[in-house]
């Protein structure tokens, strides 16, 4: 890096040199592991149809995590303005790209980023101020921003549970050596509410189970409020003069990164309207449309192999077009499934331009009416952490991917 700082980076090239292949990057801080020039991943690239195209896969531990130098920081801050050494995300994925065309043989001066969920903050991150090679970029359930609406809180209130999942295996030092998996956090229970429940005050997280490790967690305590420690880690600000195409990827029952997929989609048009920026969003669960064909989640079937279609006729044709220059599949600004018909449905905007907006108001009586109520009036209920309102009918650990769409009538017999 322009600092001096190395990433740890794995580059698989196909064994045909008698053709040049662009690049298809994947930057994570999840480890990019198996490590070792020995070691081999079981698959490449983001759907098998890419895969067998044969492309220049590369894979890259970010700056700080796993084998690669530096310090790592949690949805790093865009700096619009950089000097000398200065770096943030778009600088680390620039110099990448600018590392790969000057070392690595066979390529045709082209190159891809994707991720899902925060390696989709990084493909986002990184077509801003992008390298003249990067072409097209795929930010898949990209975080976007933690405080108002991707994963840790939503609309600004704090989704515990999620949260320290996430916090308690991912905000530590990693054990050494790097090659070796990290063991996941013991609950010691299989009843998640009791567990939180029993930890009493949200301090109590840190003395207990952080134990000051997870510095991150320490700043979520400090802020509490959109102030601007949070403000300065929203990218969307920073999504304008997108030089590559952008495809964004979204699941409509994704409770992870559902704002973010919307949200980079939308901060990308309105700061530069043009046709080489996509939305797709189908009825998946966070990351749906690139593990399984996307036939149904929980007790919702949509009769139709949704992620095949998306990995099949969206995806690949995507990067084939914009990294090998193969006929443009003439994608819609917005492919988007339509639950309940389970139809796809291409739209020229997003929302589509006939939509109209309506509220509706909380009435009396516990109603709900499309004209506002007159005069005062109130509802009030106990709320008692011993005796809380559930969500789903079973017990779980943590936030489960069916929740979004479990059948909830069971609450009404309260």
């Amino acid at each position: 890096m322009r600092d001096g700082i190395k990433l740890y980076t794995a580059v698989y090239t196909p064994k045909d040199t008698a053709k040049a292949y662009p690049f298809l990057i994947n930057r994570t801080p999840y480890s990019l592991r198996p490590y070792g020039v020995d070691q081999v991943r079981d698959n490449l690239g983001p759907n098998d149809y890419l895969a067998r195209s044969k492309y220049i896969f590369v894979y890259q531990d970010v700056r700080g995590r796993w084998a690669s130098e530096g310090e790592f920081a949690h949805v790093r801050p865009h700096k619009p303005v950089k000097t000398g050494p200065e770096f943030d995300e778009s600088a680390d994925t620039y110099d990448t790209i600018d590392w790969l065309v000057k070392n690595v043989p066979n390529h045709n001066g082209r190159a891809g980023i994707w991720g899902i969920s925060y390696p989709g903050f990084y493909a986002a991150m990184g077509a801003i101020d992008a390298h003249p090679a990067l072409k097209a970029s795929s930010p898949q359930a990209p975080v976007s921003e933690w405080f108002i609406g991707d994963d840790f809180h939503h609309n600004g209130t704090l989704f515990l549970a999620h949260a320290f999942r996430f916090l308690i295996n991912n905000d530590k030092p990693h054990p050494e050596p790097v090659k070796k998996a990290e063991p996941e956090f013991e609950y010691g229970t299989p009843n998640g509410y009791d567990f939180y429940l029993k930890i009493g005050p949200l301090p109590n997280a840190d003395e207990r189970f952080f134990k000051r490790k997870s510095a991150f967690w320490a700043e979520m305590m400090k802020h509490p409020n959109y102030d601007e420690f949070w403000q300065a880690r929203n990218m969307r600000p920073h999504l304008k003069q997108m030089k590559p195409a952008m495809l964004t990827v979204g699941g409509w029952y994704d409770a992870e990164n559902l704002f973010g997929a919307l949200r980079v989609y939308q901060s990308i048009e309105q700061r530069q309207p043009r046709s080489s920026n996509q939305l797709v969003m189908g009825p998946w669960y966070h990351g749906q449309w690139a593990r399984d064909a996307g036939e149904r989640l929980g007790n919702a079937a949509f009769d139709a192999k949704t992620s095949e279609f998306y990995r099949a006729e969206i995806e690949f044709p995507f990067f084939e077009h914009h990294l090998k220059g193969e006929p443009d599949p003439e994608l819609p600004k917005a492919y988007v499934f339509e639950t309940g018909r389970n139809q796809w449905r291409k739209h020229d905007a997003w929302p589509p331009k006939q939509a109209q907006a309506k509220t509706l108001y909380f009435h009396p009586g516990g109603k709900l009416e499309w004209t506002a109520a007159t005069g005062e009036g109130f509802d009030e209920y106990v709320s008692d952490p011993n005796k809380p309102v559930p969500f789903v009918d079973y017990v779980a650990q943590n936030m489960t991917r069916e929740y979004m769409t479990d059948d909830q009538r069971f609450a009404s017999t309260r």
